[in-house]
Protein backbone atom coordinates (compact mmCIF):
# COMPACT_ATOMS: atom_id res chain seq x y z
CA UNK A 1 0.00 0.00 0.00
CA UNK A 2 1.42 3.36 -0.72
CA UNK A 3 0.92 6.31 0.39
CA UNK A 4 -0.73 7.75 -2.17
CA UNK A 5 -3.45 5.41 -1.82
CA UNK A 6 -4.08 5.68 1.82
CA UNK A 7 -7.33 7.99 3.14
CA UNK A 8 -6.19 10.38 5.43
CA UNK A 9 -8.87 10.83 8.85
CA UNK A 10 -8.61 12.18 12.02
CA UNK A 11 -10.28 8.46 13.12
CA UNK A 12 -7.36 6.82 11.27
CA UNK A 13 -5.14 9.15 13.32
CA UNK A 14 -6.11 9.35 16.51
CA UNK A 15 -6.80 5.57 16.35
CA UNK A 16 -4.26 4.29 14.05
CA UNK A 17 -4.69 1.18 12.18
CA UNK A 18 -3.05 -1.51 10.17
CA UNK A 19 -3.58 1.58 7.29
CA UNK A 20 -2.21 4.33 9.09
CA UNK A 21 0.74 1.78 10.34
CA UNK A 22 1.74 0.99 6.80
CA UNK A 23 1.91 4.65 6.16
CA UNK A 24 3.89 5.22 8.96
CA UNK A 25 6.36 2.73 7.56
CA UNK A 26 6.73 3.51 3.64
CA UNK A 27 7.04 7.26 5.12
CA UNK A 28 9.85 6.28 7.37
CA UNK A 29 11.21 3.77 5.48
CA UNK A 30 11.90 6.10 2.29
CA UNK A 31 12.92 8.55 4.69
CA UNK A 32 15.91 5.73 5.93
CA UNK A 33 16.77 5.25 2.45
CA UNK A 34 17.31 8.42 1.47
CA UNK A 35 14.38 9.33 -0.41
CA UNK A 36 14.61 13.08 1.52
CA UNK A 37 11.96 14.90 -0.92
CA UNK A 38 9.30 12.53 0.15
CA UNK A 39 7.86 14.58 2.01
CA UNK A 40 8.41 17.39 -0.21
CA UNK A 41 5.86 15.48 -2.78
CA UNK A 42 3.40 15.55 -0.08
CA UNK A 43 0.60 17.90 0.63
CA UNK A 44 0.31 20.04 3.57
CA UNK A 45 -2.19 18.20 5.42
CA UNK A 46 -0.67 14.38 4.86
CA UNK A 47 2.68 16.35 6.22
CA UNK A 48 1.03 16.93 9.05
CA UNK A 49 -0.97 13.85 9.19
CA UNK A 50 2.30 11.60 8.75
CA UNK A 51 3.82 13.60 11.71
CA UNK A 52 1.42 12.64 13.65
CA UNK A 53 1.34 9.40 13.33
CA UNK A 54 5.12 9.13 13.67
CA UNK A 55 4.68 10.75 17.01
CA UNK A 56 1.97 9.07 17.84
CA UNK A 57 3.95 5.48 17.00
CA UNK A 58 6.56 6.75 18.94
CA UNK A 59 5.28 6.95 21.68
CA UNK A 60 3.27 3.33 21.87
CA UNK A 61 6.86 1.76 21.00
CA UNK A 62 8.60 3.57 23.83
CA UNK A 63 6.03 2.62 26.37
CA UNK A 64 6.09 -0.75 25.31
CA UNK A 65 9.92 -1.10 25.53
CA UNK A 66 10.38 -3.20 22.12
CA UNK A 67 13.16 -3.36 21.37
CA UNK A 68 13.02 -2.40 17.53
CA UNK A 69 11.11 0.25 15.58
CA UNK A 70 8.33 -0.60 13.25
CA UNK A 71 9.59 -3.56 12.53
CA UNK A 72 12.63 -2.18 10.88
CA UNK A 73 14.90 -4.74 9.29
CA UNK A 74 17.56 -3.77 12.23
CA UNK A 75 19.96 -6.02 14.15
CA UNK A 76 18.03 -7.58 17.09
CA UNK A 77 18.73 -4.69 20.12
CA UNK A 78 21.53 -6.39 23.01
CA UNK A 79 20.20 -5.94 26.67
CA UNK A 80 22.74 -3.38 27.09
CA UNK A 81 21.01 -1.09 24.36
CA UNK A 82 17.15 -2.01 25.32
CA UNK A 83 18.48 -0.49 28.88
CA UNK A 84 20.02 2.65 27.36
CA UNK A 85 17.12 5.07 28.01
CA UNK A 86 17.06 4.19 31.24
CA UNK A 87 18.39 7.17 33.90
CA UNK A 88 20.99 6.00 36.40
CA UNK A 89 19.62 8.05 39.59
CA UNK A 90 16.27 6.47 38.83
CA UNK A 91 17.93 3.07 39.08
CA UNK A 92 16.26 1.21 42.39
CA UNK A 93 18.49 1.00 44.92
CA UNK A 94 18.27 -2.30 44.69
CA UNK A 95 19.50 -2.22 41.44
CA UNK A 96 22.41 0.16 42.56
CA UNK A 97 23.72 -2.25 45.08
CA UNK A 98 23.94 -5.20 42.60
CA UNK A 99 25.66 -3.33 40.07
CA UNK A 100 28.12 -2.19 42.63
CA UNK A 101 29.17 -5.16 44.13
CA UNK A 102 29.30 -6.75 40.29
CA UNK A 103 32.01 -3.88 39.61
CA UNK A 104 35.12 -5.35 39.62
CA UNK A 105 37.38 -3.70 42.21
CA UNK A 106 39.81 -1.13 40.98
CA UNK A 107 43.34 -2.43 41.72
CA UNK A 108 45.31 0.84 42.30
CA UNK A 109 48.79 0.15 41.51
CA UNK A 110 51.58 2.01 43.69
CA UNK A 111 54.94 2.62 41.60
CA UNK A 112 57.74 1.24 43.87
CA UNK A 113 59.52 4.08 46.04
CA UNK A 114 62.31 6.56 44.87
CA UNK A 115 64.90 7.32 46.93
CA UNK A 116 64.99 10.98 47.08
CA UNK A 117 68.67 11.65 46.72
CA UNK A 118 69.89 14.30 44.43
CA UNK A 119 73.23 14.30 45.28
CA UNK A 120 73.40 10.82 44.31
CA UNK A 121 71.09 11.52 40.92
CA UNK A 122 73.47 14.51 40.30
CA UNK A 123 76.23 12.26 40.43
CA UNK A 124 74.49 9.89 37.87
CA UNK A 125 73.52 12.39 35.52
CA UNK A 126 77.41 13.73 36.24
CA UNK A 127 79.21 10.00 35.09
CA UNK A 128 76.66 9.68 32.20
CA UNK A 129 77.21 12.85 30.92
CA UNK A 130 81.00 12.79 31.19
CA UNK A 131 81.10 9.48 28.49
CA UNK A 132 78.60 11.43 25.92
CA UNK A 133 80.59 15.09 26.00
CA UNK A 134 83.61 13.31 26.09
CA UNK A 135 83.08 10.88 22.96
CA UNK A 136 80.74 13.15 20.92
CA UNK A 137 81.70 17.12 22.45
CA UNK A 138 79.33 19.63 23.49
CA UNK A 139 77.59 19.95 20.29
CA UNK A 140 77.28 16.18 19.43
CA UNK A 141 76.49 15.25 23.11
CA UNK A 142 72.24 14.64 23.07
CA UNK A 143 70.65 15.38 26.45
CA UNK A 144 67.61 13.06 25.27
CA UNK A 145 70.78 9.94 25.24
CA UNK A 146 71.94 10.75 28.90
CA UNK A 147 68.44 10.72 30.63
CA UNK A 148 67.93 7.73 28.75
CA UNK A 149 70.73 6.47 30.03
CA UNK A 150 70.33 7.47 33.72
CA UNK A 151 66.14 6.57 33.56
CA UNK A 152 65.57 10.28 34.50
CA UNK A 153 63.93 12.78 32.47
CA UNK A 154 65.34 16.49 30.22
CA UNK A 155 63.30 18.32 32.77
CA UNK A 156 65.45 16.67 36.08
CA UNK A 157 68.48 17.57 34.22
CA UNK A 158 67.83 21.54 33.91
CA UNK A 159 66.61 21.32 37.28
CA UNK A 160 70.17 20.63 38.43
CA UNK A 161 71.96 21.73 35.78
CA UNK A 162 70.44 24.64 34.44
CA UNK A 163 71.36 23.89 30.32
CA UNK A 164 73.32 21.51 28.27
CA UNK A 165 75.91 23.77 28.73
CA UNK A 166 75.53 24.01 32.63
CA UNK A 167 75.86 19.91 32.32
CA UNK A 168 79.13 20.58 30.32
CA UNK A 169 80.65 22.93 32.55
CA UNK A 170 79.56 20.98 35.66
CA UNK A 171 81.24 17.42 34.12
CA UNK A 172 84.47 19.36 33.24
CA UNK A 173 84.52 20.90 37.06
CA UNK A 174 84.04 17.06 38.61
CA UNK A 175 86.75 15.67 36.18
CA UNK A 176 89.19 18.65 37.11
CA UNK A 177 88.02 17.93 40.99
CA UNK A 178 88.50 14.24 40.69
CA UNK A 179 92.05 14.65 39.98
CA UNK A 180 92.96 16.64 42.19
CA UNK A 181 91.40 14.87 44.95
CA UNK A 182 93.44 11.94 44.27
CA UNK A 183 96.43 14.34 43.71
CA UNK A 184 96.05 15.81 46.98
CA UNK A 185 95.72 11.93 48.46
CA UNK A 186 99.74 11.54 47.30
CA UNK A 187 101.35 13.40 50.49
CA UNK A 188 104.01 14.72 48.64
CA UNK A 189 105.14 17.24 51.32
CA UNK A 190 106.20 14.12 53.24
CA UNK A 191 108.48 12.57 50.75
CA UNK A 192 112.37 14.10 49.68
CA UNK A 193 112.23 16.44 46.60
CA UNK A 194 113.05 14.25 43.81
CA UNK A 195 111.21 11.07 45.57
CA UNK A 196 108.16 13.50 45.43
CA UNK A 197 108.83 14.54 42.02
CA UNK A 198 109.24 10.88 40.61
CA UNK A 199 105.74 10.22 42.40
CA UNK A 200 103.38 12.59 40.83
CA UNK A 201 104.59 12.28 37.31
CA UNK A 202 104.00 8.56 38.04
CA UNK A 203 100.83 9.05 39.42
CA UNK A 204 100.25 11.90 36.52
CA UNK A 205 101.11 9.49 34.29
CA UNK A 206 98.51 6.35 35.65
CA UNK A 207 95.69 9.03 35.80
CA UNK A 208 95.37 9.95 32.30
CA UNK A 209 96.74 6.51 30.66
CA UNK A 210 93.52 5.36 33.07
CA UNK A 211 91.21 8.24 32.38
CA UNK A 212 91.12 8.92 28.59
CA UNK A 213 87.46 10.29 29.02
CA UNK A 214 89.04 13.30 30.41
CA UNK A 215 91.55 13.51 28.41
CA UNK A 216 89.49 13.97 25.68
CA UNK A 217 87.05 16.52 27.59
CA UNK A 218 90.08 18.54 27.86
CA UNK A 219 90.62 18.29 23.80
CA UNK A 220 87.61 18.91 23.47
CA UNK A 221 87.21 21.99 25.39
CA UNK A 222 90.27 23.39 23.50
CA UNK A 223 88.25 23.21 20.46
CA UNK A 224 85.75 24.90 21.66
CA UNK A 225 88.90 27.82 23.00
CA UNK A 226 88.16 27.49 27.27
CA UNK A 227 85.20 29.26 26.58
CA UNK A 228 83.40 27.06 29.10
CA UNK A 229 86.30 25.94 31.44
CA UNK A 230 86.38 30.23 31.50
CA UNK A 231 82.93 30.68 33.23
CA UNK A 232 83.72 28.21 35.85
CA UNK A 233 85.91 29.89 39.29
CA UNK A 234 85.72 26.31 40.63
CA UNK A 235 88.64 24.60 37.80
CA UNK A 236 90.79 27.92 38.39
CA UNK A 237 90.69 27.23 42.33
CA UNK A 238 91.00 23.76 41.86
CA UNK A 239 94.29 24.24 39.60
CA UNK A 240 95.97 26.39 42.16
CA UNK A 241 96.88 23.58 44.69
CA UNK A 242 98.41 21.71 41.77
CA UNK A 243 100.97 24.44 41.50
CA UNK A 244 101.18 25.25 44.96
CA UNK A 245 102.23 21.23 45.43
CA UNK A 246 105.16 21.75 42.84
CA UNK A 247 106.10 25.01 44.18
CA UNK A 248 106.87 23.59 47.59
CA UNK A 249 108.64 20.25 46.45
CA UNK A 250 110.99 22.58 44.15
CA UNK A 251 111.61 24.87 46.59
CA UNK A 252 112.52 21.94 49.21
CA UNK A 253 114.66 20.73 46.27
CA UNK A 254 116.56 23.96 45.54
CA UNK A 255 116.83 24.46 49.21
CA UNK A 256 119.39 21.45 49.17
CA UNK A 257 120.64 21.83 46.73
CA UNK A 258 119.18 18.87 44.77
CA UNK A 259 117.05 20.99 41.79
CA UNK A 260 118.46 23.88 39.94
CA UNK A 261 117.40 27.10 40.71
CA UNK A 262 115.63 29.40 38.03
CA UNK A 263 112.69 27.18 37.24
CA UNK A 264 109.01 28.19 37.00
CA UNK A 265 106.49 25.65 38.70
CA UNK A 266 104.15 26.17 36.18
CA UNK A 267 106.70 25.52 33.60
CA UNK A 268 107.55 22.19 35.42
CA UNK A 269 103.40 21.38 35.53
CA UNK A 270 103.28 22.17 31.48
CA UNK A 271 106.05 19.86 30.73
CA UNK A 272 104.73 17.20 33.52
CA UNK A 273 101.33 17.40 31.65
CA UNK A 274 102.88 17.40 28.08
CA UNK A 275 104.38 14.11 28.51
CA UNK A 276 101.96 11.92 29.85
CA UNK A 277 98.96 13.83 27.92
CA UNK A 278 100.47 12.95 24.54
CA UNK A 279 100.29 9.32 24.91
CA UNK A 280 96.65 8.83 25.31
CA UNK A 281 95.84 12.10 23.15
CA UNK A 282 97.92 11.04 20.05
CA UNK A 283 98.22 6.81 20.86
CA UNK A 284 95.69 6.34 17.26
CA UNK A 285 97.49 9.02 14.57
CA UNK A 286 101.01 8.20 15.91
CA UNK A 287 100.83 4.18 16.53
CA UNK A 288 99.30 4.55 12.73
CA UNK A 289 102.18 6.45 11.15
CA UNK A 290 104.87 4.89 13.02
CA UNK A 291 103.62 1.35 12.62
CA UNK A 292 103.75 1.36 16.66
CA UNK A 293 101.62 -0.08 19.74
CA UNK A 294 102.44 1.91 22.58
CA UNK A 295 98.98 0.65 24.81
CA UNK A 296 101.01 -2.66 25.34
CA UNK A 297 101.98 -3.18 29.17
CA UNK A 298 105.69 -3.90 27.79
CA UNK A 299 105.48 -0.15 25.90
CA UNK A 300 103.63 1.47 28.86
CA UNK A 301 106.01 0.78 31.38
CA UNK A 302 108.71 1.99 29.19
CA UNK A 303 107.06 5.41 28.40
CA UNK A 304 106.26 5.72 31.61
CA UNK A 305 110.08 5.22 33.08
CA UNK A 306 111.05 7.45 30.38
CA UNK A 307 108.50 10.22 31.17
CA UNK A 308 110.05 10.52 34.71
CA UNK A 309 113.31 10.54 34.16
CA UNK A 310 112.89 13.68 31.60
CA UNK A 311 110.94 15.54 34.05
CA UNK A 312 113.70 14.49 37.34
CA UNK A 313 116.66 15.13 34.73
CA UNK A 314 115.46 18.70 33.52
CA UNK A 315 115.48 20.05 37.06
CA UNK A 316 118.89 18.74 38.69
CA UNK A 317 121.60 20.43 39.36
Amino acid sequence: MSSRNFKYSKDNVINPGVGSQRVLEVVCRSICMGKQNFMARCSLNRAKYCAILVAEIVVRNLEAERPRFLCFPFRRASPYTSKMNELVHFLPAQKKAAAKKATSPVVKVVPASRTNDPARTMAGILEVATKEFAAKGLSGARIDAIAAATQTSKRMIYYYFGSKQGLYVAVLEESYRRMRAIESEQHLQDLAPEAALRKLVEFTFDHHQGNPDYIRLVMNENMERGVYLAQSKTIRELNVPAIESIRNLYDRGVAQGVFRPGLDPIDIHASISALTFFNVSNQHTFGLIFKHDGQTPAALAARRQSVVELIVRFVWC
